[in-house]
């Protein structure tokens, strides 16, 4: 018996990128049932292996991705408040209140870095003044910033607008 040759090749694509190769051959005479379980079918499906990707989880070396360093929130409580009073952290973040109530900045701190609270606008008619503004944050939330704001009298308010209309 001669062997045959397959009569074409037609590459397939699979799943996760693997590459495989169908040959087709003639179909077996219907003379040898013999011949036709031998061929099992007329495709032959060939996985050529060494074109498969590799999968992940081993070696591959390199370095450990960076840790994320962690951040946290500063804020703490205001009271006395009558008005607006706009305050700042670390120059930049800006946080309006008009209300006895607490208070959290919007940007984060990363741990170890520094925080220093303003009041960088005053109310109309009184003066805020922070405690336990400034320091490190150290693993955890700053919450024990106080801004307590006192009305002014009469006699300083207008004390403080005649020094302003002399500049």
């Amino acid at each position: 018996m001669r062997a045959r040759h397959p009569t074409a090749f037609a590459p397939v694509a699979l799943a996760f990128g693997a590459v495989a190769a169908t040959a087709t051959w003639p179909r077996p005479s219907r003379r040898g049932a013999v011949a036709a379980m031998r061929s099992s079918g007329w495709a032959w499906t060939v996985v050529l292996a060494g074109m498969l990707p590799g999968c992940g989880g081993g070696g591959g070396g390199g370095a450990a991705p960076p840790a994320v360093a962690a951040s946290y929130s500063v804020g703490g409580n205001v009271g006395g408040l009558t008005g607006t009073v706009v305050l700042q952290n670390n120059g930049g973040d800006a946080l309006s209140l008009s209300t006895n109530s607490g208070f959290v900045f919007s940007a984060a701190v990363p741990d170890g870095g520094s925080y220093a609270l303003a009041v960088l606008t005053q109310p109309a008619g009184q003066t805020c003044s922070v405690s336990n503004g400034s320091g490190t944050v150290n693993g955890g939330n700053v919450i024990n910033v106080s801004v307590t704001c006192t009305t002014e009298s009469t006699a300083v308010r207008f004390e403080r607008q005649r020094h302003a209309g002399m500049g």
